[in-house]
């Protein structure tokens, strides 16, 4: 078989004794997962949730569904010990999930403060905390 499956919230993937679990945690981009490595307790969160700055600035980027969403994996979190981020420090432990929450948080009520940035040629907004970082539209303020 050939050509792309599409997968959604709930699916599981069969690798043998490896079974993976597809969350759906739309908001980085509307098509975001993370896949839930059932044995070895392993979040692969994508760039969701990472270290790094995240970019939230952008066409189909929503602050507001990327906080739904990591309330979502927030309910995982006894299913896993360790997350696999795309970028930052590898692997990243699950406490940063809330940390990212509060941040994101932070944002969108006005509580943080922001400078401005040039990022592939476009103009955002980075809002650096001590665990990540948001780059975010200046438009959206």
């Amino acid at each position: 078989m050939t050509g792309t499956i599409p997968v959604k919230e709930g699916d599981i993937i069969n690798l043998g004794n490896s079974p993976l679990k597809i969350i759906d945690i739309p908001g980085h981009t509307p098509g975001s997962i993370a896949i839930l490595d059932m044995n070895n307790r392993i979040l692969v969160s994508g760039d969701s949730v990472q270290d790094g700055n995240i970019f939230m600035f952008g066409a189909f980027r929503d602050i507001s569904r990327y906080i739904a969403s990591l309330r979502h994996l927030a309910e995982f979190e006894e299913q896993y010990d360790d997350i696999y981020p795309m970028h930052g420090s590898f692997p990243v432990h699950s406490d940063l999930i809330g940390k990212l929450i509060g941040g994101a948080l932070d944002i969108v009520e006005g509580k943080a403060s922001s400078i401005p940035v040039s990022v592939l040629g476009q103009d955002a907004r980075l809002y650096k905390f001590e665990f990540a970082g948001f780059l975010c539209d200046p438009k959206k303020e």
